[in-house]
């Protein structure tokens, strides 16, 4: 685990990258997190942060809301948000942080390390605190708990976890078909 030094402060986003952002209603998007969410090809949000959400997106953007009740051992990485990523859309998650969220985040690791060929996947972390984001700690799959224990609970997230595209042997999602020949 390491250090860069430096914020990413561009956004980049890749294919295949889930961008999983913690903000509070009250203290809005920060110019990172706008910056992502303009490059994001689907943004998925807890209903409660719809308003910050429109307030950035551009025309045509795909977003779409996280189901509002989460079950109790629900993965902090939503099904939907999986899938896209392992087909190589470039994806953005963004939460309301709570204790239950950080909690969820803290089981990543395991429950991505249950995907073949997912151990040694990148994870970058970034805490936001009042003044401005900290520098991105860069690490692998298995350090992400410690990373997240490692951060003030008043210092909302971002993890960057991937890319995924390409990696995994085997689809983590169930494939239903529509109907439709072609």
């Amino acid at each position: 685990m390491r250090d860069n030094g430096r914020s990413e402060e561009s956004g980049s986003l890749e294919p295949g990258q889930i961008w999983l952002i913690e903000t509070p209603v009250t203290n809005g998007l920060s110019a990172l997190d706008r910056g992502v969410l303009c490059r994001a090809d689907v943004v998925l949000y807890d209903c409660a942060l719809a308003p910050l959400i429109a307030d950035v997106l551009r025309t045509g953007s795909y977003a779409e809301p996280l189901p509002a009740e989460v079950e109790e051992g629900a993965p902090a990485i939503s099904a939907r948000a999986l899938k896209l990523a392992f087909d190589g859309w470039r994806v953005v998650q963004v939460v309301e942080p709570c204790r239950q969220w950080r909690r969820r985040l803290r089981d990543v690791s395991e429950e991505l390390g249950r995907l073949s060929g997912i151990g040694n996947l990148a994870i970058r972390l970034i805490a936001k605190t009042a003044a401005d984001a900290s520098p991105i700690r860069q690490a692998r799959l298995c350090d992400l708990q410690e990373l997240v224990d490692g951060a003030g609970e008043d210092e909302p997230l971002t993890v960057i976890v991937g890319p995924l595209a390409g990696v995994a042997s085997a689809a983590p999602y169930a494939v239903t078909a529509n109907g439709l020949a072609g």
